[in-house]
């Protein structure tokens, strides 16, 4: 069950289809190619019975139109959800107040009105035009500094993190596969290991740790372990300064019985590794995670020859 508010991004779908959409349009592709597109990540589109479809749909013709790009389906779609009043069914089904639906009808207004004529300043699209390289590399092993068990935090500008950013210890991952969104958006397959050193950590010290778990917050719920599909880009990278110590032959058959579920959304990354590498609260911040060992899960089980 989502959320729903009165405004065209007050779901869900539409916000995660928004986020979606700005990595979407940098692909090298015409409008109907990144509309198949939008809809295999996105598919509430494609099922009229689905809460989300008419919201899946305004949401389209609102990115469509803020970057410029004609698409007549996409546009009769959404004047034919607004003019029907199907959009606001839908909520009203899910209870959306009528107070809120007057208010809903009145933004759909506004959106239809804007739609028909072209957008006199179209975002730039910011083409990709080649693959991005692949930073990581499969089998890496890499340390990386931490403070009070927490990589660097990557989203605070690189003056900010000089000042306030003091290592007292070394934390460490394990590059366990590498992939291509759309044959272009680098990502990586990532364990984050149950590992806290003073010092830098070796291969050795790392081949007879154990992977880390995720602690749900719920009792009685066994925790997830610390392999997520992940991002990072050049200047992350260089915010969380991690070092390769080491290569493992990593035994890809172990892992993908293992770790089914990441290596089958290996195109959906859902987290930064900078994320994933920040597992303790600080202050009063409320984390979803914090390092448990997976004593079922050491990392020997899943290298060549160990």
């Amino acid at each position: 069950m989502g959320s729903w508010g009165i405004g065209l991004y007050g779901n869900d779908t539409a916000s995660d289809l928004k986020a979606g959409f700005a990595e979407l349009v940098r692909l090298p592709v015409g409008g109907d190619e990144l509309l198949e597109k939008l809809l295999e990540a996105y598919p509430a589109g494609r099922d009229p019975e689905d809460e989300d479809y008419t919201g899946s749909w305004l949401a389209l013709a609102d990115l469509f139109h803020a970057y410029g790009l004609d698409h007549p389906e996409v546009f009769a779609r959404a004047f034919e959800i607004v003019e029907s009043g199907a959009d606001l069914a839908a909520l009203r089904a899910l209870e959306m107040s009528e107070a809120d639906l007057r208010k809903r009808a009145r933004v759909l207004d506004r959106l239809a009105e804007k739609w028909r004529a072209p957008n006199p300043k179209p975002r730039a699209r910011r083409v990709i035009e080649a693959p991005e390289p692949l930073l990581l590399e499969s089998g890496a092993c890499l340390a990386y500094p931490t403070q009070k068990g927490n990589a660097a935090n990557a989203v605070l500008p690189a003056a900010r993190l000089a000042k306030t950013f003091r290592p007292d210890g070394w934390g460490a991952f394990v590059v366990l596969a590498t992939a291509r969104r759309h044959g272009y958006f680098a990502c990586y397959l990532v364990a984050r290991l149950h590992l806290r050193s003073a010092g830098k950590p070796t291969l050795d010290e790392c081949t007879r740790t154990v992977i880390a778990g995720i602690d749900p917050r719920i009792p009685l719920v066994p925790a997830d372990p610390a392999v997520k599909v992940v991002t990072v880009t050049r200047a992350g990278a260089k915010k969380l300064a991690f070092e390769e110590i080491g290569r493992f032959e990593l035994d890809q058959l172990a892992l993908r019985a293992a770790f089914p579920d990441p290596y089958l959304s290996l195109d959906q990354p859902s987290w930064s590794l900078a994320g994933l590498l920040r597992p303790c609260s600080e202050g009063k911040m409320v984390l979803l995670e914090r390092p448990v060992a997976l004593k079922k899960l050491p990392l020997s089980r899943f290298l060549q020859g160990a």
